[in-house]
């Protein structure tokens, strides 16, 4: 199935200085049950602080009637240990390099507490270089 690039109608229409959403549409008979299942690879953005962060966003997938039956999210980090998150909202189950969410009959971002999205903050490898330089090894950022 392909992913169309729509620019966000917030952040105007050039698709190389604005942000954008991708896209599919996908066809619901009604009562019909359907499996999505989808791989994103994503940079993190950077704050002035050092660390990086990660957002993705779940309430797009509420955009019809009902809850979302069930959602597995796996994040798998890269160049990034475990020890290093700061944040981790809504917070994971951690199997070695992975983050794992679990939600079942779930409508995000709705009044019932569903989370609108995940959201984790870790230390840059240069920040975190920085940090042991001048701490030690063994501490922790607070």
């Amino acid at each position: 199935m392909n992913c169309d690039r729509i620019p966000d109608a917030d952040y105007g229409h050039d698709l190389e200085e604005s942000l954008y959403w991708w896209t599919k549409r996908v066809r619901f008979a009604a009562g019909a049950t359907r499996t999505i299942r989808d791989h994103y690879v994503a940079a993190p953005g950077t704050y002035v602080g050092g660390s990086e962060e990660f957002d993705s966003i779940l309430e797009t997938g509420a955009s019809w009637s009902g809850t979302i039956g069930k959602a597995d999210i796996t994040i798998t980090l890269e160049g990034i240990s475990p020890a290093w998150i700061q944040i981790a909202d809504p917070p994971p189950r951690i199997t070695g390099k992975r983050l794992h969410w679990s939600f079942r009959d779930f409508e995000p971002g709705s009044a019932d507490g569903s989370p609108a999205t995940i959201t984790f903050d870790w230390w840059s490898p240069e920040a975190r270089a920085r940090w042991e330089k001048r701490n030690g090894r063994d501490s922790v950022p607070e």
